[in-house]
């Protein structure tokens, strides 16, 4: 696939998680630490490192920009969801947000190396 669809589906993903991340809630208890949630914002995040390393990796962009990219988006979502009724923000859900994105990033480049060597 080339760059371009890449691109395309990675401005798809952003949009998807911002409209995720705006649907209103019920007041939760307090999540544990570990839990299944985390699991999925790590694999949420791990996807849109993914997506980012494919479209912009062999461009002006390296692999620093596009993991601190993800992680201040995951920021933003997570503060965005303060102001979304019956959400709340979470610093345990911005750790699995960021290892996600920094763990996704490694591992694509190795991924892209290994195959096009």
């Amino acid at each position: 696939m080339s760059k371009k669809y890449f691109r395309l589906l990675l401005i798809v993903y952003i949009i998807a998680i911002l409209a995720v991340a705006s649907i209103p809630g019920k007041s939760m208890p307090k999540v544990e630490i570990w839990s299944i949630d985390k699991i999925f914002h790590f694999i949420e995040y791990f996807i849109l490192a993914f997506l980012a390393i494919n479209s912009f990796l062999n461009s002006k962009f390296k692999i620093l920009i596009i993991i601190l990219a993800g992680i201040i988006y995951g920021g933003f979502i997570e503060l965005w969801q303060e102001y979304v009724v019956g959400r709340d923000a979470s610093i345990y859900d911005e750790i699995a947000n960021s290892l996600g994105m920094i763990i996704g990033s490694i591992i694509t480049v190795g991924y892209l190396k290994f195959t096009n060597d």
